[in-house]
């Protein structure tokens, strides 16, 4: 090693042994933790928006399908004037529902229904458990 290596050393040795003053590493960790927070809020926030709208698309969804069937299977006459607001034929259209929904056929499609909501529920449960016990670990 000749005396410009050894001087360009002790030059960058003193550089390298210069500490970051402590108040900015703080300063910068506090920042870190801020922004992990406000993430897990926008993820959150996120996910609720994701969820309302997924409702609000099935829930058109199925009053469209509600009129479809009122209009064709039932002819139930949706106009809402004054004269026929409250005679949109309640009482035959109960009784049709009734004949529908309470058939055997119906309750088999009810018990399958059923049965698909618990294994969403079921599968929910399972992915998450796996889930919160890998993040208990951490």
């Amino acid at each position: 090693m000749d005396s410009e290596d050894k001087f360009l050393k002790d030059i960058f040795s003193d550089s390298i042994s210069d500490a970051v003053p402590f108040s900015f590493v703080t300063s910068v960790n506090r920042k870190i933790e801020i922004e992990k927070v406000l993430r897990a809020r926008r993820d959150s926030r996120r996910e609720i928006m994701t969820q309302v709208a997924f409702f609000m698309t099935a829930l058109a969804i199925l009053i469209a399908a509600f009129i479809y069937i009122g209009k064709n299977y039932f002819d139930i006459n949706f106009t809402f004037s004054a004269a026929e607001k409250f005679n949109l034929g309640v009482k035959s259209a109960g009784l049709r529902m009734r004949e529908v929904f309470l058939n055997p056929d119906s309750i088999i499609w009810y018990v399958i229904a059923i049965n698909t909501a618990l294994l969403v529920v079921l599968q929910q449960v399972i992915q998450k458990k796996p889930y919160t016990s890998e993040k208990k670990s951490k």
